[in-house]
């Protein structure tokens, strides 16, 4: 496998050295080329004719990429590290360090929706705001000498108190003119993010029948994480942790991370790569790493299917179920029929005790066998549903609907089961009475 990265030469901290740092001890497997620039407008002469000697070409940001398509046409796989919401936020910090008015800053290469977005979700309204974005055009070869004109502009004109860039030409002209500025730097998750992505594109295609993965992960935030000041300065600190160890753990399962908003994170991988990383599903790293690192609830969910589409249909079932369970835990649903929930050790070990003694405590009041209030009380968790019919509750133990109908006779002379509905079963068949369990509480 060969990549081709194309990336600025200068401030190669930034990114010639992640790339060289992840490429050179990471992936030993891939050839890399690197393709340095002055400026953005000198990538397309750089890789012209070389294109279809590597499997990917990835671009350090987004205007090298936009300038290149709008010269060049693609022959193989083009990638770029986007900006992301933890580089905003990382930004955000280092202005709130600099004691600048966070409500008032310039930004390039982020959208107004986005920028709005994520401000929205740290407590402020658009009406609170007063920043500028700017876009910029890179198509044109000398849009890095109008941005950092409009961000001086904006500066000059007291309507910013300070600039964040994305742009290392832009960054110089700023440190070169006494400019304020902050680099909204991409973080080395990113980067393996990214390089990640690439990889497992190009082995997609050389393996498609690879079954996909889907993680959701959802951290509680605290309702009073609002307003970005000295005061969330630890709350946000905390968030970029939680999404370093979200990246870390992505890099180890060959997956690739999507934010969504302050508190989530989705994550592609494939079954094959989860399974051996949670030991056939037994365990979640993912969970004990993130627990030890916040108080508020979090919830993973896991999807698997044929398809992307499948598996991100799934994933938001288990997610759901997860929230619904109001503690750390993980459930992950590998299909209709086959969904298991852990939890950190500690909660799993107090909640097999506290399921055998509920169970053992059901069977001497009811004479349904110990084991079998244990399968119910399992189902009625792994499901979140206490309603079912003689039918459906026969299909959870795998036993006949006579039996399951004897079992239900049991629980509701001893007060653990009501009728509380029928349900049609076909077009000509007898409606079914619905039955509500109670063995929880």
């Amino acid at each position: 496998m060969r990549f081709g990265v194309v990336c600025p030469k200068d401030r190669p901290e930034i990114y010639y050295d992640k790339f060289r740092l992840i490429l050179d001890n990471e992936y030993s497997d891939v050839e890399t080329d690197y393709y340095l620039y002055d400026d953005y407008w000198e990538a397309p002469e750089l890789i012209e004719g070389k294109q279809q000697q590597y499997d990917v070409i990835i671009f350090a940001g987004s205007a090298s990429y936009k300038y290149t398509e709008n010269k060049l046409k693609k022959e193989t796989l083009w990638q770029y590290i986007p900006i992301s919401d933890t580089a905003v936020y990382r930004a955000l910090l280092e202005a709130v360090q600099k004691g600048w008015d966070v409500k008032r800053l310039s930004f390039d290469t982020s959208s107004e929706t986005g920028l709005l977005e994520t401000y929205g979700e740290l407590g402020y309204t658009k009406e609170q705001l007063g920043i500028k974005c700017i876009e910029g055009n890179f198509k044109n070869m000398f849009s890095n000498k109008d941005i950092f004109d409009k961000h001086k502009e904006f500066l000059r004109n007291k309507e910013v108190t300070g600039c964040i860039t994305r742009l290392t030409k832009v960054a110089n002209l700023m440190e070169e003119n006494g400019v304020p500025y902050v680099f909204a730097s991409p973080t080395i998750g990113e980067f393996r993010e990214q390089l990640s992505f690439a990889k497992r594109i190009v082995l997609a295609k050389e393996n498609a029948k690879n079954l996909f993965a889907v993680i959701l992960v959802n951290i509680g935030i605290a309702q009073n994480y609002v307003s970005v000041d000295m005061n969330d300065f630890g709350r946000i600190s905390e968030r970029n942790k939680l999404a370093e160890i979200v990246y870390r753990y992505a890099h180890m399962i060959s997956g690739t991370v999507a934010e969504i908003g302050i508190s989530g994170y989705m994550i592609f991988t494939t079954i094959e790569i989860l399974k051996a990383h949670s030991d056939m599903f037994k365990e979640c790293v993912l969970l004990d790493w993130l627990e030890k690192e916040t108080l508020n609830l979090v919830s993973i969910g896991v999807g698997c299917g044929k398809t992307a589409e499948e598996a991100k249909n799934n994933a938001d079932i288990s997610i759901k179920k997860c929230i619904a369970r109001n503690k750390n835990s993980c459930v992950i649903m590998l299909d209709a029929n086959t969904v298991y929930t852990l939890g950190s050790e500690n909660n799993m070990i107090n909640e097999k005790n506290q399921l055998l003694e509920r169970s053992n405590f059901i069977s001497r009041e009811t004479g349904v066998g110990a084991k079998t209030v244990v399968k119910i009380l399992q189902t009625i968790i792994r499901e979140s549903n206490n309603l079912f019919t003689s039918q459906s509750l026969a299909d959870a133990l795998s036993i006949s609907r006579r039996s399951a109908d004897r079992i239900i006779e049991k629980l509701e002379s001893a007060g653990y089961a009501a009728t509380t509905g029928k349900m049609a079963c076909g077009e000509k068949g007898r409606p079914s009475r619905v039955v509500e369990l109670f063995l929880e509480h």
